[in-house]
């Protein structure tokens, strides 16, 4: 996972090298552009539950994601709709007890922001989304005998609330940060481009 988010990061850099050396002027948003953002979310909210939920001694969790990309277009002179998708993995393990599991998320929202003051460089919004969740839930011990090892559980509404800002010091390559609730997490970093 981590090579398809370095591959991203380098496809959002070709995109924008065309320009980058050029001063950024206009906007940082404007309706009628698109934005994509290839995302890294800190402080997964999955990884803190699992570790929570779970009563057994010396069960150790650890997350990787949520991965994120996000596409947004501006409607309006304020307000711009997208969509976002998010991946993130929680795996638990409990090594005297025989026990190793994992949940998988999966998350697709339609999302809307509000741009409250944009510059030349700044794009500051917030917004919020809603969608599907898919999760699944896998046992990674062969030797723990439970009756469904490997589940999906029923899709659930997701949802997202947050406050972020863009940060273009080329014409077309920024890199943005979003708090809140975004796909699993508290904070999520990105590069970002525009056309």
């Amino acid at each position: 996972m981590k090579k398809l988010l370095f591959c991203s990061i380098q496809f959002l850099l070709l995109i924008a090298t065309d320009s980058s050396a050029q001063p950024n002027t206009g906007k940082a948003y404007k309706k009628g552009h698109s934005t994509l953002t290839i995302g890294y979310g800190i402080g997964n909210v999955w990884k803190v539950f699992l570790d929570k939920i779970v009563d057994i001694p010396e069960y150790k969790v650890k997350s990787s994601g949520p991965y994120t990309l996000v596409y947004e277009y501006g409607i309006l002179q304020r307000f711009s709709v997208g969509a976002a998708a998010g991946y993130s993995r929680v795996r638990g393990k409990a090594e005297k007890y025989q026990l190793a599991d994992q949940i998988t998320f999966l998350s697709l929202l339609v999302r809307a922001n509000y741009h409250i003051w944009t510059t030349s460089a700044l794009d500051p919004y917030f917004g919020g989304g809603i969608g599907i969740n898919n999760s699944k839930y896998k046992n990674l011990d062969q030797h723990t005998i439970i009756s469904n090892p490997n589940s999906k559980v029923p899709n659930t509404i997701d949802f997202s609330g947050q406050v972020g800002i863009k940060y273009f010091p080329a014409k077309k390559l920024g890199v943005n940060i979003e708090a809140g609730y975004i796909n699993g997490a508290i904070i999520l970093v990105g590069v970002t481009t525009r056309f």
